[in-house]
């Protein structure tokens, strides 16, 4: 604390300054944030107003796309459900689930597929669940179904049409779509499955194979292009 009275004093012998002119005590308050100022009678507590649950960017997006696929653990095939989630933030893709590496390096494949077919690629953060989680997931054979959910969570196309299908691919870098093991095994399993799905959309060369088994709709398809219509 400056003492005022000893400040007068000093700059009176010293400086010359008359006495009339002495200081007086200053209210250095003007640097304090108001809530260590005190309140006046009529000010009003600061109440933070809570923000919406989504901002007007993340309402773009529809948020979770879930797709059926399936994966093989030798020749058995058994299902999975992956779950794409687009939403605003720092572009990244994270997968879970159990991927092997080639399957965590189809995020590669299906940007440059996506763009290349004409949609575009979200450049938002990006979560790919691969279910159930338990099991390890390995090949290439789900880049069409990833890169369809991210198309679906994006807005880009219609989510829940895809509901209705099962989907295998492997992507090209210009979106055409390569063929994939295990197709007639997948087949076999959905039929023989109570309660599954019976339309299956791969690549065009596997189609035959599929189209073996007559209680499933085998349909082929060249590129990204082709599935989504």
């Amino acid at each position: 604390m400056i003492n005022y009275t000893y400040l007068s004093v000093y700059l009176q012998v010293f400086c010359g300054v008359p006495a009339r002119k002495r200081l007086a005590p200053l209210k250095c308050t003007s640097f304090l944030p108001r809530c260590a100022r005190g309140k006046t009678p009529h000010q009003k507590p600061l109440r933070l107003q809570a923000s919406p649950r989504f901002s007007s960017a993340e309402q773009l997006y529809d948020m979770v796309c879930k797709i059926l696929s399936y994966g093989l653990i030798g020749i058995e095939a058994y299902p999975i459900e992956i779950e794409v989630d687009v939403r605003p933030g720092l572009p990244f893709v994270n997968f879970v689930g159990l991927p092997d590496q080639a399957t965590k390096e189809s995020k590669d494949r299906i940007k440059c597929a996506i763009n290349n077919s004409g949609f575009k690629y979200p450049s938002d953060k990006i979560t790919v669940n691969l279910a159930p989680a338990d099991i390890p997931k390995s090949g290439p054979a789900f880049d069409l179904a990833i890169a369809l959910g991210i198309l679906g969570s994006s807005s880009q196309i219609n989510k829940e049409a895809l509901s209705s299908f099962v989907f295998l691919g492997e992507l090209a870098l210009d979106g055409n779509i390569r063929p994939v093991k295990g197709s007639l095994p997948i087949a076999m399993t959905m039929r023989d499955e109570a309660g599954s799905l019976k339309k299956l959309v791969l690549p065009e060369i596997n189609a035959p194979e599929a189209a073996v088994i007559e209680e499933i709709e085998a349909y082929g398809v060249k590129n990204l292009k082709q599935a989504v219509h």
